[in-house]
């Protein structure tokens, strides 16, 4: 229970993240249903394997600025989060009081950074063979989904322990 006071901005930031990307995925596929984004292969000259991989690069980078946004969105939950890390980070070491909690604002900052790297690359290639061809698409797509929600709530997480200095 302690954990999830610790985590919570981040938690709430995850959840919002991952409603974020189905709604946004769902738009870039109605807009380019009906054509008001031109789907061009990623390579000049390369014919992609359908029209929805075209799609890819523009989820992800959609995926990531939503999920910087919501990371670092002000709201009740990272003053929340940002309280409970303060006061844990002060009965961990009475005499520097935020050393602990500069400890956990880089560790999560890295953490962030590593998970947007992540989000940005394709995924293993044992998922993509673990799914049938038809849902290599949806493989992609869920794994930018997935990357970019850990991006939100490790950010979240590292925006309340700022806060918490």
């Amino acid at each position: 229970m302690a954990v999830l006071r610790l985590s919570l901005a981040g938690l709430v930031a995850a959840c919002t993240q991952c409603i974020a990307a189905v709604l946004a995925t769902f738009v870039v596929l109605l807009a380019a249903r009906h054509a008001l984004i031109v789907l061009a292969p990623p390579d000049v000259g390369a014919k992609p394997k359908s029209e929805l991989d075209a799609l890819v690069p523009i989820l992800r980078c959609i995926y990531l600025a939503m999920a910087f946004g919501i990371a670092l969105t002000y709201n009740r939950v990272v003053y929340f989060t940002a309280a409970r890390i303060r006061l844990a980070s002060r009965l961990m070491l009475p005499t520097a009081p935020d050393h602990a909690t500069k400890s956990l604002l880089t560790q999560l900052t890295l953490a962030s950074v590593g998970f947007a790297v992540l989000a940005l690359r394709p995924p293993p290639a044992s998922l993509i063979e673990a799914v049938s061809p038809e849902c290599a698409w949806a493989a992609l797509v869920t794994w930018s989904g997935l990357m970019s929600a850990v991006v939100a709530g490790f950010g979240a997480n590292a925006h309340a322990a700022r806060r918490a200095l």
